[in-house]
């Protein structure tokens, strides 16, 4: 059985030389933090493993101490600092990738997560958040958690072990909650556009953001959608509301909604505790094999730029390392192999001003291709739906000026010929 022990008491298992894995997106364990943030000598030579998310997670492990270091598969505005002291590995990985990694990571040392308190039959749950935890847990020597009395407990596959605990530590903290994103005009048009490419039964996988968030308020009419993605939101609970996701038609897990972290208010904390709802690691939610048995599955995800061969920037522009890959390609490459699969890149057609157009000729200079030109399936703007599929490159480039912001298509077109 674990062994239940203070905050003090959890930063004395630090030593130099670990490798220590925090768990991130919606389940940092905030008393565990607060332990390392009080007490910074315990850092000294510790290198951290995670996976924060950039406007979610906003702890630096590697400002703990001089000698702390980290490795992360997500770039933060907060990282940069120790970045720039070159405290900081970054590892771009497709998420399913590094949960391949940490699942046989040889020295791991400690894993800590945030979980709800309580179990079942001696099984735990982890609360708002499974991600990555359920591969760090299979490689790692000691697992140390904070057992939040404030967490919903939520139905996980595969759930937490109270046997594979080591130390506790109690807290009552309620967990953060996140508003939807303000739309605009431009946001909700792109909305519209993309719900045209949904159809009823169609299973949908789909992040958080402005233009993510457009597209789900479009489908409230639409019915037995489906739900197989890295995260649900206010919107999924709205689609559930209104009917539009019932999830009776998917192919495998049929009137469930897999997902493996919760991104809202209370109101959606409280749903996820709903038996129509699993909580999954990556493993299971972001695995090739897995989404291409998903019929009808449809990735939609965002990008910042796109240029006319149909590459898309969606993570590093111009030599900034501004998020990660993540499990862009992951569920691209899914709904490609699925049965009546596609994919879908969402982006606005020009920067707010309209002074700079997202469709350019050629990628800048240092900027990193995040979805290949032939992974895409559609680009969708404020200004129209391009369909990518089957067509050769100038076909490609045509489609791709028709949705550009008019300013700026005369000016591509020509960037066109005078290349080909």
């Amino acid at each position: 059985m674990p062994k239940v022990i203070s905050p003090s008491e959890f930063v004395d298992l630090l030593k130099p030389e670990m490798k220590v894995f925090i768990q991130g997106c919606t389940a940092e364990p905030p008393t565990l933090l607060d332990a390392l943030t009080a007490s910074p000598e315990s850092s000294k030579g510790v290198e951290y493993v995670g996976v924060p998310l950039p406007g979610y997670n906003k702890f630096d492990p590697a400002a703990l101490h001089p000698e702390a270091r980290m490795i992360t598969f997500f770039m933060t505005p907060e990282l940069r600092r120790s970045s720039a002291a070159e405290r900081i590995r970054f590892i771009p990985l497709h998420y399913s990738g590094i949960y391949r990694y940490l699942k046989s990571m040889p020295d791991l040392d400690m894993v800590l997560v945030q979980a709800a308190a309580g179990d079942r039959d001696g099984r735990c749950s982890f609360g708002l958040t499974s991600e990555h935890a359920p591969g760090a847990l299979e490689s790692a020597r000691t697992v140390v958690v904070e057992m939040n009395s404030a967490i919903p407990f939520t139905n996980c596959e595969p759930d937490l072990p109270l046997d594979r605990i080591d130390y506790i530590v109690e807290s009552n903290r309620a967990p953060p909650t996140f508003p939807s994103p303000q739309r605009g005009e431009q946001a909700e048009a792109v909305g519209r556009n993309a719900a045209s490419l949904i159809h009823d039964g169609d299973v949908l996988q789909i992040g958080i953001g402005r233009l993510q968030s457009a597209v789900m308020r479009e489908l409230r009419t639409h019915r037995d959608l489906g739900f197989h993605s890295g995260l649900i939101s206010d919107e999924t609970l709205d689609l559930v509301e209104a009917g539009a996701l019932t999830g009776a038609k998917k192919s495998i897990d049929p009137g469930i909604i897999v997902t493996g972290a919760v991104f809202g208010s209370e109101r959606l904390h409280d749903f996820a505790t709903d038996e129509s709802v699993r909580m999954h690691g990556v493993g299971y939610t972001h695995e090739v094999p897995i989404i291409a048995t998903i019929d009808n599955f449809v990735s939609i995800n965002g990008g910042m730029m796109v240029d006319l061969y149909g590459q898309i920037v969606a993570d590093n522009l111009r030599g900034r390392q501004i998020t990660a890959p993540g499990g862009y390609s992951d569920f691209q490459r899914g709904a490609r192999l699925a049965n009546g699969g596609r994919s879908i890149v969402l982006m606005t057609s020009a920067s707010p001003d309209g002074a700079r157009s997202n469709i350019i000729s050629a990628l800048p200079a240092g900027s990193v291709v995040t979805g290949t030109r032939s992974d895409t399936d559609y680009v969708v703007t404020d200004h129209g739906v391009a369909d990518l599929r089957h067509k050769d490159m100038d076909e490609k480039a045509k489609a791709i000026i028709s949705i550009a912001h008019p300013d700026f298509r005369e000016q591509l077109e020509r960037d066109w010929h005078e290349r080909s």
